[in-house]
C-alpha cells in the first residue's frame, strides 16, 4: 500500500498527459496491443509509453513488449480509471485479442468477463477449464466449471454439458456437491425443457447424488431420466448400465439381465467408434456379473482404446466386500470362534445369492461353507454346495474354490 500511495500521485499527474488505461492488460504486451487498446495510433503510443517508461512506471521487456515495473505499480494505475472506461477498455482488449491467430484464451475469458460479455466469458471460460482439465489442474478446472454452471445464462444443453466435465473428486465437503444438485433440481423443474433435455439434466443430477454418495435417491434420478432420453440411444444405454450398477442389491438377477439387455438392444454396427463408451461400460458390467457375455462384448474393443473403468457407483464394489469378508471370517475361524465367522459370512452370502453372481463367491463361499461345517450346519453346508451352488456360474471357474467346499 505505501508503494500504491507514492505511486498514484504520479500516476494522476501524468493522467492528463498520456493514457494509462493498458493498465487493464495486466500481462506484458506489444506497443500494437497496447494502441489498440487504447484507441490511439502507433506514433502517440510510442510517446505515451516513453514517457511512462521514464517515470519509471512501465519498463520495455528484451521481447520487445511492454510491461509494468511492479503489480503495485499496475494497481495504483488501474484504481485511476473510472469503472465505466475499465468496462469500455476490457472489451477493446478482447476484441484485440480475439483478432490474434492464436487468442491467449485465458486472457479473453478475464477481459470478456469484467466487459460485462457474459456470453463471450461462458464460452471462452468453458476452453480455459478444458486446459485445465487437459493438464491435470483439477481444483482450478472445477473453480471455472462451478462458476459456469451457476451463470444463469446457460441454457439446459450447455449447462449439462458443463456439469459433465466438472472434476466432483476434488470437492471437499457435501455443501459443494448440494449446491451443484441445487442447480440441478431447478433446472429439472423449467416446464419448457424438451424430453431429452429434462433427461440429460436428470442423469447429470443423478451422476451428483453418485458423488455424494446418496445412492438411493440417483437411483430414482437415473430410472427417471432413462425413458426421456430416447433421442440419444447411447447415452439412454450408458444410463441403463450405471441403473444397474445402482440397483442390483435391490433386483433379481432377471430384472437386471432385462436391464442389460436393453441396454444392449441399443448397439448397432453403423458407428463402432461412437459406440465404444457404451461397448466397454456394457463389458465391464456383464463381467463384474459373472456373464460370459462380457467377453464377446470386450472383443469388440480395440486393444488402443482399452481403459479400465472405475464406475461411481460401484466405487465400494461387492468384490471388495466379499473379499474383506473372508478374510475376517478366516481370522475368527484361525481364533477359533466359528459362530463368529458364520455371522461375518452370512449377509454376504445372501447377497450372492439374492443376486445370483457366483462369482463373487470364490474365496466367500468355501469359508463360509467350513463355518457352516463347524457349527454343526450340515444340512446347510451340502444345500451350498449341490446344485445351486457352481452349476448356476454362466462361464467355467478354475476347479479349485469348488473342491475347497
Amino acid at each position: 500500500m505505501l508503494v500504491c500511495s507514492i505511486v498514484a500521485p504520479r500516476v494522476s499527474a501524468l493522467a492528463g498527459r498520456t493514457d494509462p488505461d493498458p493498465a487493464v492488460l495486466s500481462e506484458p504486451a506489444p506497443a500494437a496491443l497496447l494502441a489498440a487498446v487504447a484507441g490511439l495510433d502507433h506514433q502517440t503510443t510510442s510517446a505515451a509509453v516513453d514517457e511512462l517508461v521514464a517515470e519509471h512506471l512501465l519498463s520495455v521487456l528484451t521481447n520487445g513488449e511492454i510491461s509494468f515495473r511492479h503489480v503495485l505499480v499496475l494497481d495504483a494505475v488501474a484504481e485511476h480509471v473510472p469503472l465505466r472506461e475499465r468496462s469500455r477498455l476490457h472489451a477493446r482488449a478482447a476484441t484485440a485479442l480475439s483478432a490474434l491467430s492464436a487468442p491467449p484464451v485465458v486472457q479473453l475469458a478475464r477481459h470478456l468477463k469484467e466487459s460485462g460479455d457474459s456470453q463471450g466469458w461462458a464460452r471462452y471460460a468453458e476452453r480455459v477449464a478444458d486446459l485445465a482439465l487437459g493438464g491435470a489442474d483439477d481444483f482450478t478446472a472445477a473453480r471455472i466449471l462451478v462458476e459456469l454452471a451457476t451463470a444463469t445464462i446457460q441454457r439446459p444443453a450447455d449447462l449439462t454439458r458443463i456439469v459433465s466435465k466438472i472434476p466432483f473428486p476434488v470437492f471437499r465437503s457435501v455443501d459443494q456437491y448440494r449446491f451443484i444438485e441445487d442447480i440441478l433440481r431447478s433446472a429439472a423443474q423449467d416446464q419448457t425443457l424438451s424430453r431429452l433435455d429434462q433427461g440429460r439434466v436428470r442423469w447429470q443430477l443423478a451422476r451428483v447424488l453418485i458423488m455424494a454418495d446418496q445412492m438411493s435417491e440417483a437411483a430414482e434420478e437415473t430410472e427417471r431420466a432413462v425413458p426421456l432420453l430416447g433421442g440419444e440411444p447411447l447415452l439412454a444405454g450408458q444410463v441403463m448400465i450405471s441403473l444397474v450398477h445402482l440397483s442390483w442389491p435391490n433386483w433379481s438377477p432377471a430384472t437386471r439381465d432385462e436391464w442389460l439387455r436393453r441396454a444392449s438392444s441399443l448397439l448397432s454396427d453403423r458407428d463402432p467408434a461412437s459406440e465404444l463408451r457404451l461397448v466397454s461400460d456394457l463389458a465391464t458390467v456383464l463381467l463384474r456379473f459373472g456373464s460370459a457375455e462380457g467377453w464377446t462384448e470386450a472383443a469388440k474393443i480395440p486393444t488402443r482404446d482399452v481403459e479400465v473403468r472405475d464406475h461411481p457407483a460401484s466405487r465400494l464394489g461387492p468384490e471388495l466386500v466379499m473379499e474383506a469378508s473372508a478374510i475376517l471370517a478366516e481370522l475368527a475361524l484361525a481364533k477359533g470362534e466359528p459362530e463368529q465367522a458364520l455371522a461375518i459370512t452370512e449377509e454376504p452370502f445372501s447377497l450372492i445369492e439374492r443376486t445370483g453372481v457366483w462369482l463373487w463367491g470364490a474365496d466367500l463361499v468355501p469359508t463360509h461353507v467350513r463355518s457352516l461345517l463347524l457349527t454343526r450346519r450340515l444340512a446347510r453346508a451340502r444345500d451350498v454346495v449341490g446344485e445351486r451352488w457352481w452349476p448356476a456360474l454362466p462361464g467355467p471357474l478354475p476347479p479349485l474354490p469348488r473342491r475347497r467346499c
